[in-house]
């Protein structure tokens, strides 16, 4: 009889892992999808939690911060986008979002090092961040 209830008990929590690591991917690609029709709030509002959730995958806190990097970029604020990209190669040096957004990094380190937020305009940056 314990026998059967550990077994249950493996099951019953490895069940309920698959489970949320399905929702967290699942939250990241609803997050996406808020961007992409910009909604921008709600897609930060989300990639802020699967980011911090306990249950999410690795891979999934990597496309977070890619995504909220992205958002943060794209909303004009620099400092905060190069913040979420250093903490993803940082963090998940392994993934492909951060092996993409490695070199760009440097460039825009670079150009934030020689102008402030204040004097950099978003257009200047863009070209530096997709230049390749």
């Amino acid at each position: 009889m314990l026998r059967r209830a550990s077994l249950y008990v493996c099951v019953t929590v490895y069940v309920g892992l698959l489970t949320s690591c399905a929702s967290s991917a699942q939250s990241v690609d609803l997050a996406k999808d808020y961007y992409q029709h910009g909604l921008n709030e709600k897609a930060k509002e989300t990639l802020i939690v699967a980011l911090h959730g306990a249950s999410t995958a690795p891979a999934s806190k990597a496309t977070a911060l890619y995504f909220l990097g992205q958002i943060s970029f794209d909303e004009g604020r620099i400092n905060v986008a190069l913040a979420d990209w250093k903490s993803l190669v940082r963090e998940y040096p392994q993934t492909s979002e951060a092996k993409e957004i490695s070199g760009r990094l440097k460039q825009l380190n670079e150009i934030v090092g020689k102008f402030s937020d204040a004097n950099i305009t978003s257009a200047v940056a863009r070209s530096y961040l997709y230049e390749r």
